[in-house]
């Protein structure tokens, strides 16, 4: 341990004596290993990481639906009957939700706030295996309709009562009924909101009246604990026996319907593992080519060492003394690059939470820890083994008498020029890798971007009304409020007013069965459906939805008119196939659970199809009601105008103005559409800057190699310019030793992007991992860059005054 020490002190000092040769590894080494290590951070955090539950390995979520991927929400009266059918969980729990409207405070004087609910069974802390830090959860006879109890989330604790551990037992007012606080739930805990996309702020008990547990209409998700023991296996053969007895029983609902688990972990971030470990993978390579790089410096530094350590061998020192010395002259090299790596690590990491904040499952649990920073300790000591062997090997086997008879530094041999040009061949595979992956996101990225959604969001705000069920508990009530709030808000100059329940990329949604008039019943299996949509206002002028054929909806279809609809062109393609829209005006329709649910509606329009959920999701079936026939006590208001500024003053002063306890958070329509595409622009953002470093990592060392080969040649050079050859031949032999080195690395890359790439698949939108424009465009970019890199030595080597050159020879 002594010599490694001394090595290592050694090392350090002979280091201080090359600032600039030091400066620029050490510079090298803080951008691979302060990279690699934050990725690591990241991965650590989302997918290495214990979910922050009790055994969360035997937490599984329980799905419905059809197929071998059933990934559908439950009705109440099948997941009543399942939960007592099957004895393979400790706990099984339900979860609904929705917003509920807190009060202005009157002590601290908080505005109203809209606040997102978890409905749940009193199971749901045991299933989940985290409970209240301060009082208590659910009893199981709080599992009634009139249970006034809530658990309250850490935020709302923290904002609303400053923390006060003495709020159990106090009340807070929800939708303007009295709630006696029971509990509150640690900091960060706000399942199952990362389920849905919207955190959950408390929680209230989900209870159904005897008879009210509807079949037909599946909307809970559904947390189980596994009993000790009981494998996911055994369980879901259980629950596949559950539900043939259901669709035996209720064939008409339950005909194709089989129940799937899935583990929590894979719910929570199976989506993410293979874009992230992508990432990791790619910040390797630039990791490896930065080691190329070093690598290639270091052998260029040793070959000016010939002597020095051929004297240290001829005064007795053994070859593995002398490697031994040499590695330590890496290692100290890679842990300075490891230890400011480190410090860029956290910086990065840091700027990666924010900025994928809305990307990244778990963000607020991503911090460098103990098993990162050993991490980057790990790679700084393995790194510089990796890159000093090579040097290290290649001074410790020269020939001591030949340096020193010689007096100065001998010609590195043709197996050191071969491995330096192997490593630049490598550095060119790996950056062309790279610029392939980040070149096919980019394009994916831009096809997505390109995606008509079906209307324009650009100068629309949205605002969410979510009216409190006691007081806007009739129909009436609920029209009342929203034709006053149309009207107040139409009163704008040059604005359009529109409301709708389920706003396009919103994440709400509702999904109805259809019966078509003069058609026989269908079976359970082919049942029509559609996504529901009700609308008022001017919605479809609004929104900029084109009406293809008869009418939108208006003002005149209200109450007490004719029932109508508007179907969008997907719906007529599915159950009208063959017909032109123009045909489908006047048939008839009739949307709920079963067939004689709900009047029949006449056709008046079809409009274009709409993405809701995504730029990437298709066009599937979407009925609209008018909103005045069909009230809904949850609304978004949209307003088009000019001024976006002016348009969500107006926006929030009409809504106060015709209930003042509304709480009104408004937001433009296009940031809505924007946050779909996160995810895919923090991968792309990231793999175009790792594919940046990389090339120019890359191009350094090509740089760095053809430099050090013209050094080496300028006797040869100025014999080859004395003896004649013009000025241009002499750029011509540096350029083809260069170019050739990138054309195998050209060749070497493209083949291992073909395999590689193929990782991709999944992450890509209408490009496909081969797509011979990326390739062809990222070959011809490296090609151009690298020339650019080889003809700064190659015209230096042609301006090399012969009778100096071979003077100093």
């Amino acid at each position: 341990m002594h010599a490694v020490l001394h090595d290592l002190r050694y090392a350090a000092r002979l280091l201080r004596r090359a600032p600039g040769f030091a400066a620029v590894v050490i510079a090298t080494l803080t951008v691979g290993i302060g990279a690699v290590t934050a990725i690591f951070t990241v991965v650590n955090a989302v997918l290495l990481r214990p979910l922050p539950f009790h055994e969360p390995e035997r937490v599984v979520q329980v799905w419905s639906g059809s197929g071998a991927r059933a990934h559908g929400p439950t009705s109440p009266a099948n997941f009543l009957d399942w939960r007592a059918a099957t004895s393979a969980f400790d706990a099984v729990a339900a979860e609904d939700f929705r917003w509920v409207n807190l009060p202005a405070g009157a002590m601290d004087g908080a505005p109203p706030q809209r606040l997102y609910a978890g409905l749940v069974s009193p199971a749901f802390f045991r299933a989940v295996g985290v409970g209240p830090v301060v009082g208590r959860g659910f009893a199981p006879d709080e599992e009634r309709t009139d249970a006034r109890v809530a658990v309250l989330g850490h935020a709302v604790w923290v904002g609303r009562f400053g923390g006060d551990r003495g709020v159990v037992g106090r009340t807070i007012t929800l939708d303007g009924e009295a709630y006696q606080i029971v509990g509150v739930m640690p900091r960060g805990f706000d399942f199952p909101g990362p389920l849905v996309g919207t955190p959950v702020e408390l929680w209230l008990p989900l209870a159904w009246a005897p008879g009210q547990a509807d079949r037909g209409i599946r909307r809970l998700g559904i947390t189980a604990r596994l009993r000790p023991g009981v494998s996911l296996a055994q369980a879901q053969r259980e629950v596949d026996a559950v539900a043939a007895r259901l669709a035996a029983l209720y064939p008409r609902v339950n005909a194709d319907v089989r129940i799937r688990l899935v583990p929590l972990r894979e719910e929570l971030v199976g989506s993410s593992e293979r874009p992230l470990l992508v990432l990791l993978g790619a910040v390797g390579l630039v990791l490896l080519i930065a080691c190329a790089n070093v690598a290639n410096l270091l052998l260029a530094r040793a070959h000016a060492r010939d002597r020095e350590v051929a004297l240290r061998a001829a005064l007795g020192a053994r070859r593995r003394r002398i490697v031994r010395q040499l590695l330590a002259e890496s290692v100290v090299l890679a842990l300075a690059g490891g230890a400011l790596g480190t410090l860029a690590a956290t910086w990065l990491t840091k700027a990666l939470v924010v900025l994928a904040a809305d990307a990244l499952p778990r963000a607020a649990e991503v911090s460098v820890d103990g098993r990162a920073l050993l991490f980057a300790l790990a790679t700084a000591v393995v790194t510089g083994l990796l890159f000093g062997a090579a040097p290290a090997l290649r001074l410790s086997g020269g020939s001591a008498d030949a340096a020193l008879r010689q007096g100065r530094t001998l010609t590195a041999g043709p197996r050191w020029q071969r491995l330096r040009g192997a490593l630049v061949v490598a550095e060119v595979a790996m950056a062309l890798v790279l610029l392939v992956g980040a070149g096919l996101l980019v394009r994916s990225l831009d096809r997505l971007l390109r995606v008509d959604p079906g209307f324009d969001p650009t100068h629309v705000l949205a605002a969410r009304v979510d009216l409190p069920e006691p007081a806007y508990a009739a129909p009436e009530r609920q029209t009342r409020f929203v034709i006053d709030a149309l009207d107040r808000l139409a009163a704008a100059d040059g604005a359009t007013a529109a409301a709708i329940d389920y706003l396009p990329f919103s994440g709400g949604d509702a999904y109805l069965d259809v019966t078509i008039d003069g058609r026989p019943a269908a079976t359970p299996a082919e049942q029509p459906a559609a996504h529901y949509r009700a609308v008022g206002g001017d919605y479809f002028a609004a929104m900029r939805i084109p009406v293809l054929a008869g009418r939108a909806l208006g003002a005149a279809d209200r109450a007490g008119a004719p029932p109508v609809a508007v179907v969008n062109a997907a719906f007529v393609r599915a159950y009208w196939r063959g017909v032109d829209p123009p045909s489908v005006l006047g048939r008839r329709v009739r949307a709920g659970s079963s067939a004689s649910d709900g009047p029949w509606l006449t056709v008046v329009g079809v409009v274009a199809d709409v993405k809701h959920w995504g730029l990437d999701d298709h066009a599937s079936p979407e009925l609209y009601r008018p909103l005045l026939q069909a009230p809904s006590a949850h609304v978004t208001f949209v307003l088009r105008g000019p001024d976006a500024a002016t348009q969500a003053a107006s926006m929030k002063r009409a809504l106060r103005a015709v209930d003042p306890d509304q709480p009104v958070t408004i937001a433009p329509l296009s940031s809505l559409v924007s946050a779909s595409t996160i995810a895919q622009r923090f991968r792309s953002a990231l793999l175009g800057a790792f594919a940046a470093v990389a090339l120019v990592l890359a191009l350094g060392g090509i740089y760095g190699v053809i430099s050090y080969g013209v050094a080496r040649r300028t006797r040869e050079i100025g014999v080859r310019i004395a003896l004649g050859a013009q000025r241009v031949e002499v750029v011509g032999l540096v350029l083809r030793e260069g170019m050739r080195l990138t054309a195998l690395g050209l060749a070497l890359g493209v083949v291992s992007a073909l395999w590689l790439t193929r990782l991709l698949r999944g992450m890509l939108f209408e490009v496909t991992p081969t797509d011979a424009a990326t390739f062809a465009g990222v070959s011809v970019l490296l090609a151009a860059a690298a020339l650019a890199a080889n003809y700064v030595p190659a015209r230096r080597a042609s301006r090399v005054d012969p009778l100096a050159a071979i003077r100093s020879e």
